[in-house]
């Protein structure tokens, strides 16, 4: 490999250009690269080949995990991030999804463990070498550094590799979309085993700008939002609702500071408007996006603060076509061959702008007619008895599918009759689109980013008639 094909080690870069600016909290560039080195020298002397390696990397997302994620980045290996409370059984499918060689499990306070077949050792919170670092591995141009799975919402994960050439497009097609200060401080509260949040610290180290770790909690969001410390952060629209909720519940002198957020981020999952209305309420600058694990992140995201619905803009390198079914298709360099058919089904204006109008395997067919179940969530959001809401194609021996809406009810509010619900949908809706029933539940299957998992729904069991049931989701 020429070294016209590679960048040399961003860490090592910024450590030179930077080395007293904050990385991640109060972490200097100068500092990470100094725990990095010592710790490359400490695995560089076991009996391991590291360049090439996939490992996987399974701790809490704090300063050590990221010293050990670079450090394995150092020494050229492959890292996947891992859920921290993942089962046996679940990291056991991890490993073979992505063909890991070992795995290394960060205990808090406890010596590191380093597992493979054939393999198992404890390594101390400090190295143990007095020996020098080796060269960084350069970031080659189609090297592969992190190893992920997609989230799995509707299917089965799979796995996706994020080379420099996607992160880095990724990360700089997006500085050109928000803008770009050296002085710029990103919320991050997404997991790092999610393409949103790993790649705010790709992003960061390419860009020689700083993070803020928060816990993805309403209360500690809007906290540091309020602090003013804080230009750019990347929320679903679940995280945002419980952000305003905390929002709301400080004065307005208490959270002016919002006034510094350059850009909040606002995708994974559809946005309500009455989500962005409350939004621009509080004066936050909502940029609604859309993007995938497969692209390395954003593909599509608004010029400025708009409603939902409209088309979206694609980012610089980014550009995006119909499939003849409908499908949208990704054609940039952050895809691993510069083209990638998505599941979504979508459209394209004139300009060649996006709208999303949903996922192929959403879309329910009863009757031979097809039914997008985003817009009839859309209309029952709107009832003021309803707090959220997912429909689903539900088993029908006439028609193939009927058309079930599984809902959550406002607290505080009277439970509405599912011939109330049927009058509202019409209203609004052609019959066909009207849900046959409806099924109240004490929560919807949401991951931990608070993305629908409809694949559960479908697995729910359902009463014959339909109607008030309740049930603790998955």
């Amino acid at each position: 490999m020429s070294q016209a094909d590679a960048l040399p080690n961003p860490l090592l870069n910024a450590s030179i250009a930077r080395p007293h600016h904050p990385y991640v909290d109060g972490l200097t560039y100068g500092e990470l690269c100094q725990l990095v080195q010592a710790r490359a020298a400490a695995l560089s002397a076991l009996d391991i080949t590291w360049r090439g390696a996939r490992v996987g990397l399974c701790g809490p997302y704090d300063e050590r995990w990221l010293e050990w994620a670079w450090c394995l980045n150092w020494l050229g290996a492959v890292v996947a991030p891992m859920k921290q409370e993942t089962t046996a059984q679940e990291r056991a499918r991890v490993t073979r999804r992505l063909s890991l060689s070992m795995v290394i499990t960060l205990g808090p306070g406890e010596p590191a463990q380093l597992s493979s077949d054939a393999l198992l050792l404890e390594m101390g919170a400090a190295p143990s070498s007095s020996g020098e670092a080796p060269d960084p591995e350069p970031w080659g141009w189609e090297r592969t550094l992190f190893a992920l799975t997609t989230s799995g919402t509707t299917g089965e994960p799979k796995p996706i590799n994020l080379t420099t050439r996607a992160l880095t497009m990724s990360a700089f097609g997006s500085m050109v979309r928000l803008g770009h200060l050296s002085s710029d401080r990103w919320l991050s509260c997404l997991p790092l085993h999610h393409v949103g949040g790993l790649s705010i610290f790709t992003r960061a180290l390419l860009q020689q700008t700083s993070v803020h770790r928060c816990l993805p909690r309403g209360e500690s969001i809007a906290q540091a939002l309020a602090s003013g410390a804080h230009q750019l952060c990347s929320l679903t629209p679940t995280l945002l609702s419980e952000t305003m909720d905390a929002l709301e519940a400080l004065s307005e002198a208490e959270r002016s500071g919002i006034s510094q957020v350059r850009a909040l981020l606002i995708g994974g999952a559809r946005t309500p408007q009455q989500v962005w209305e409350r939004a621009t309420r509080l004066g936050l600058p909502v940029r609604l996006t859309w993007g995938m694990s497969e692209a390395a992140s954003q593909v599509c995201t608004q010029l400025e603060p708009s409603p939902p619905g409209g088309a979206l803009p694609p980012l610089p390198f980014q550009r995006v076509t119909l499939s003849e079914s409908g499908r949208l298709i990704v054609r940039s360099p952050t895809t691993e061959q510069g083209l990638y058919e998505t599941q979504d089904l979508g459209e394209l204006d004139e300009r060649g702008w996006v709208s999303v109008r949903g996922r192929v395997d959403d879309v329910i067919i009863s009757g031979g007619v097809n039914v997008d179940p985003r817009e009839v969530e859309e209309r029952l959001l709107a009832h003021p008895s309803v707090e959220d809401v997912a429909v689903v194609g539900g088993a029908d021996p006439r028609w193939g599918q009927a058309v079930h809406a599984h809902l959550r009810l406002k607290r505080g509010s009277t439970c509405p009759s599912d011939e109330q619900l049927r009058a509202w949908c019409h209203e609004a809706l052609s019959p066909y689109k009207c849900p046959k029933a409806f099924y109240w539940r004490d929560a919807l299957p949401r991951d931990p980013l608070g993305k629908l998992l409809r694949r559960h729904l479908t697995r729910l069991p359902q009463s014959d008639e339909g109607g008030p049931m309740s049930g603790e989701m998955p």
